[in-house]
């Protein structure tokens, strides 16, 4: 039977208590809405509530808009701070940040304890 670092998997589950979007996006152009949604989703996560409740975001990498570079000079293909993403059914295109995602996004070995 695997066992799991079991403080790491109560942040975890803790996390997604306060899971929020930076800004709602809707009222941009709808042709960049579809031409995001048209693109293969970064993540896709589906959490069901204790009432059965189903909610699923769908996440995108956003474009470099601002320019940044790597130390050897490459502009970054993505922003590395901010995702696009699509809730509610896909009826709201929102922004959201990495810092706070990333305390959901762990991978199975991230819960595995450092020392078996």
């Amino acid at each position: 039977m695997p066992s799991y670092d079991t403080l790491k998997l109560l942040n975890f589950l803790t996390a997604f208590n306060d899971i929020r979007y930076e800004t709602l996006m809707n009222k941009i152009q709808p042709e960049r809405m579809d031409s995001v949604k048209q693109t293969t989703p970064f993540h896709i996560l589906t959490l069901t509530d204790a009432d059965g409740k189903i909610s699923t975001i769908k996440t995108f990498h956003k474009p470099n808009d601002d320019g940044t570079f790597d130390m050897f000079g490459n502009p970054y293909p993505y922003d590395r701070d901010r995702l696009y993403g699509f809730i509610n059914d896909d009826r709201d295109f929102v922004l959201i940040q990495f810092y706070v995602f990333d305390k959901v996004l762990r991978p199975l070995s991230y819960f595995r304890p450092e020392y078996e």
